[in-house]
């Protein structure tokens, strides 16, 4: 797993907070921060191998950047990676994109993943 926010976005409890239940689920994990470049996201994501990456968005962030954003960042990952989407400003799962609205979901994500298995997003 790759822990990020998008660009412009400076609020990192939420991400830090999904970081440290997708780890207890037994993911492996790299947390690069708040307000990461997609370019970077996407190479990073790609030259690391990792299998998916979590996106945490802030009330404060809400609206049609961030989901502009984050298909632009869905585009640019290769297509296995699953990227997934929570927080306060989170828009809904969308294709390509899996959306978590709880810590108890996102805890039984992250364990499908662990196991290898296909995770569900609710």
């Amino acid at each position: 797993m790759v822990y990020a926010t998008l660009p412009g976005e400076l609020h990192g409890l939420g991400l830090q907070m999904a970081a440290l239940v997708l780890v207890a689920a037994g993911c492996r994990s790299l947390y690069l921060g708040t307000d990461v470049p997609l370019q970077q996201l996407a190479l990073l994501t790609r030259d690391l191998g990792a299998r998916a990456m979590a996106v945490s968005v802030s009330r404060s962030s809400r609206g049609r950047t961030s989901a502009a954003l984050l298909r632009r960042l869905r585009g640019a990952l290769p297509r296995h990676v699953r990227l997934l989407v929570g927080g306060e400003g989170a828009p809904a799962a969308s294709r390509g994109i899996d959306a978590v609205t709880s810590l108890r979901a996102l805890d039984a994500w992250g364990r499908q993943l662990a196991l290898g298995l296909p995770p569900s997003a609710a």
